[in-house]
């Protein structure tokens, strides 16, 4: 009855352990994910611009 008990805490630490450790890891891919995803889309939206245009980020930047 001890080795069962003794086993059950383990697979409940291991549990504690590994379950937030799994929801960072994914929360944390899509953050990178998503955030790699806008960054692609930025800079492939900057280079099918024709040249001389002003972008309007830049624009409100030169204002500030």
């Amino acid at each position: 009855m001890g080795d069962t008990v003794d086993i059950a805490w383990m697979l409940l630490n291991a549990a504690v352990v590994l379950v937030p450790l799994a929801l960072g890891a994914t929360l944390l891919y899509w953050i990178v994910r998503l955030a790699v995803k806008h960054g692609l889309r930025s800079y492939y939206a900057q280079g099918n611009r024709e040249p001389g245009t002003v972008s309007p980020a830049s624009r409100t930047e030169s204002r500030a």
